[in-house]
């Protein structure tokens, strides 16, 4: 019988709060990753993902903490990255004006609407903007 997993797409925030001295890590976030080292969970990201969270943990002087994270992500088996093509900026733009989202939060919900996957994230104002609409941004 072949195991069901479910596939994901992760907001950079999640990234971030996983590994922020910053932040308390919420429990769901530690259950995320735990299901990736268990092979519950597959996790999509598009490459921005990773510019988000070297930024802000470089930020906070967390440079240990991003590299053993990054290199976790580049590693694992059950991470994988989405590089946008220049194409898809068109539509990324079109949802951000739609929307009035940022570019970043755009291309997670253009990622999600492209794959059907659900994009979960822990920020109140991206979800607050589309929820009405698409079912598939989770908050956490």
């Amino acid at each position: 019988m072949k195991k069901i997993v479910k596939r994901v797409i992760l907001d950079a925030n999640i990234l971030i709060n996983y590994c922020s001295s910053l932040e308390e890590t919420h429990n769901k976030i530690n259950d995320i990753f735990l299901w990736v080292e268990k092979d519950k969970i597959i996790v999509f990201l598009p490459d921005l993902a990773f510019y988000e969270l070297i930024y802000n943990l470089k930020k906070q002087e967390q440079a240990k903490k991003l590299l053993e994270f990054l290199e976790f992500l580049i590693e694992s088996p059950n991470v994988f990255t989405y590089k946008m093509d220049n194409k898809e900026f068109i539509d990324i733009t079109k949802i951000s004006l739609d929307y009035n989202l940022t570019t970043y939060d755009s291309s997670y919900l253009f990622l999600s609407l492209a794959t059907w996957y659900e994009v979960i994230t822990m920020d109140k104002r991206f979800y607050n903007s589309v929820s009405e609409y698409y079912e598939n941004v989770v908050l956490i």
